[in-house]
């Protein structure tokens, strides 16, 4: 609410609208990192499976592979499925953003998906 002081009148009608939108609360911030481990894998968890991504992934190649020197998260395991795959999150919370390392399969093969924004997480 913009209170107008009886002195303002005088200003014209702009600069009065000026002055509010100046002093309008700002929004509140996006989406906010989770300050949990818990929360980062539960974000990310469901992007995954031992068979693979549940979701077609941004994916880096092996020579691209960014220097994470972050938080390592297990996201999954290969389960009960004999050539499945294991998915970590590594992270690097000083730019907000991880990666997530697939292994396993056949023959141990080796994929990296991301960088992914750790406030949107990977489904975004």
């Amino acid at each position: 609410m913009v209170i107008i002081h009886p002195a303002s009148r005088r200003l014209p009608l702009l600069a009065v609208l000026l002055l509010a939108a100046c002093t309008s609360v700002p929004s509140a911030p996006s989406t906010p990192i989770p300050t949990t481990d818990e929360a980062l894998i539960a974000r990310f968890r469901s992007c995954v499976t031992p068979t693979g991504p549940a979701t077609t992934l941004p994916q880096l190649p092996a020579a691209e592979e960014p220097r994470f020197t972050g938080s390592v998260l297990p996201l999954s395991k290969t389960g009960t499925v004999m050539d499945g795959y294991n998915h970590e999150l590594r992270l690097d919370a000083e730019r907000r953003r991880g990666i997530i390392v697939q292994t396993g399969g056949i023959a141990g093969h080796k994929t990296v998906f991301g960088p992914f924004a750790l406030e949107r997480g990977c489904g975004a």
